[in-house]
């Protein structure tokens, strides 16, 4: 019975970390889409993420500005943006599946929802939380939600001219104060804004049962078995946004800049992976989206001549972008030391990275130069780097990590240098592959003097 028990707790748990993996995967791809500006095929994953956690205000607020950007199921995208905005917070991790709260941009597509649906008033009370709330300094948001709010008034005053007027009885109810309703209005709007405050909580990983902890040791290494093959096929964020360089970009006219977007990533890719095309700038939005544009124009029609262009290479998705707004507000210089148009020169090395601190050397990371021989140390970005061997070859860092593990170091793992920087390890295999396919295929320098 105790050996049923234990077994029914390690398949429920493996089939609880498959699921959080697959709603992960199913977010990261809706982020994609939505990036690529592909919203039809972001939002029926969106549903299915939406019927499975409704009261998830992240969620409510991606498939409600889905449905007001297609201009599609408008009463439902109310419904769905007035639910996100009970939980919105400015510390917005829109990158993260883990997130449960909804931006301050919520107020401003609940205020493009309720023009379309004719409710003008609300939307101008949206608007009005929309200024209370807003942090970010681009007016592009707070111009084009007045927009809206002026559309819906004059459709509603068009519509009242088409439809007969109804005269106003002396036995009608009694007409309030308009000054009195809109006091009334603004005192509510403050005491709904304190609720939201309060409702506002950090996001906090689950807790483990009781048996679920005692069973931990057991289901390591089945779950490392089960999930590894799997973890490679799936989107894996960026991750190293402390050392990842920025620079705003502030244009001096508040008049569009044409640009074609050739691909959105979730990971930074360096623009020297676009080896046909030139002049690739990278932005990066609040979701932690790579946007990689070209070019810059005032008129949309010069725009469209590039795209087009662009199109015949082989970029079929390419599309046109406005990056005067705020997903193009930061663009991305580099990470690290290297810039974002780096490219990898001369020979790679691979190493074994044991351990990693600040400025007081940890007691687990101090025994690790009691147990092992010819650790360097290596300084990044405020860190201390520890690193054992140099290998040419992957296999060669993969067969001495395996071998660290047999001596207990079982958080070891496979780090690549250039130049004496570190680099992505996906990059220096992939070069490192190249490189030796190509010296493999030349002839020796004793086999070409044999050939004349």
């Amino acid at each position: 019975m105790k050996n049923l028990t234990i077994l029914s707790l390690i398949l429920g748990f493996l089939m609880s970390l498959q699921g959080q993996a697959q709603e992960k995967d199913n977010f990261n791809q809706a982020k994609l889409h939505l990036a690529n500006h592909k919203l039809n095929q972001a939002i029926p994953i969106l549903e299915n993420l939406w019927k499975s956690d409704p009261n998830n205000a992240n969620l409510n607020y991606l498939l409600g500005l889905c449905y007001v950007k297609e201009d599609t199921k408008i009463k439902e995208s109310v419904e769905l943006l007035e639910t996100a905005s009970s939980i919105y917070t400015t510390n917005y991790a829109g990158g993260s599946s883990r997130e449960r709260r909804a931006p301050e941009y919520v107020y401003y597509y609940l205020t493009i929802a309720y023009s379309k649906n004719g409710q003008c008033e609300e939307a101008l009370r949206s608007l009005n939380k929309f200024y209370q709330v807003y942090t970010y300094n681009d007016e592009y948001y707070l111009v084009d939600g007045q927009k809206w709010v002026r559309e819906c008034n004059l459709e509603k005053k068009q519509d009242e001219k088409v439809k007969p007027k109804k005269e106003l009885k002396k036995e009608d109810p009694k007409v309030e104060d308009p000054l009195l309703v809109q006091r009334t209005e603004d005192d509510k709007v403050k005491e709904e804004l304190e609720v939201m405050e309060e409702k506002i909580e950090p996001i906090q990983a689950p807790e483990l049962t009781l048996e679920q902890k005692a069973g931990r040791e057991i289901l390591a290494e089945v779950v490392k078995e089960r999930t590894e093959p799997q973890m490679k096929e799936r989107l894996i964020p960026f991750d190293d946004w402390e050392n990842l360089r920025t620079r705003n970009v502030n244009f001096t006219t508040m008049t569009s800049q044409y640009g074609i977007q050739v691909a959105a990533l979730i990971d930074l890719k360096p623009t020297r992976d676009f080896a046909d095309l030139k002049n690739v700038e990278v932005y990066v939005d609040e979701n932690g989206i790579f946007r990689y544009v070209i070019g810059r124009f005032p008129y949309r029609k010069q725009a469209e001549s590039l795209k087009d262009k662009i199109i015949e290479i082989g970029y079929k998705d390419a599309f046109i972008v406005d990056i005067n707004q705020p997903d193009y507000n930061k663009e991305v210089l580099g990470l690290g030391k290297a810039s974002i148009d780096w490219h990898i020169d001369g020979e790679v090395d691979f190493r074994v990275q044991v351990g990693a601190f600040t400025a007081l050397v940890p007691s687990a990371v101090a025994e690790k130069y009691l147990e092992i021989d010819g650790i360097k140390e290596y300084p990044q970005n405020g860190l201390t780097i520890l690193t054992v061997g140099r290998f040419k070859t992957y296999k060669e860092a993969q067969d001495y990590r395996e071998e660290l593990k047999t001596k207990g170091i079982e958080d070891a793992f496979i780090v690549a240098f250039n130049m004496g920087n570190k680099i992505s390890l996906k990059e220096a295999k992939e070069y490192a592959e190249v490189n030796d396919d190509v010296q493999k295929s030349e002839p020796s320098k004793k086999q070409k003097s044999a050939d004349f």
